[in-house]
């Protein structure tokens, strides 16, 4: 199966780690909140996902490719997710950049 056997193995994991969360979170958050937090993360994802896979596409060296990919899918997922004003990732950059401040 190759590839197609590790994309399977990946969503059937990804799909079964979301249901226990979703299950174990049902006394702390409701569905609507964590579709409200979510649609961030997967807007982004979906954009990431188209960039990495042009990148890796129109480059013929394997290496170069998957690392290029790596840099772009991460940089472009953080970007899009500050842009879209995540609460987590905001809150990430505001902590460090309080650090940044509080050392100075």
């Amino acid at each position: 199966m190759g590839a197609k056997g590790a994309v399977i193995g990946s969503l059937s994991a990804e799909m079964a780690i979301t249901i226990l969360y979703l299950w174990n979170c049902k006394g702390y958050m409701t569905l609507r909140q964590i579709v409200s937090n979510g649609w961030r993360k997967c807007l982004a994802a979906i954009v990431m996902f188209v960039l990495v896979r042009y990148t890796a596409t129109t480059i013929s060296n394997e290496t170069v490719a998957v690392l290029l990919s790596i840099f772009v899918g991460a940089s472009i997922y953080c970007i899009r997710l500050l842009i879209l004003k995540d609460q987590f990732a905001t809150g990430i950059v505001m902590f460090f950049l309080n650090r940044i401040r509080n050392r100075e």
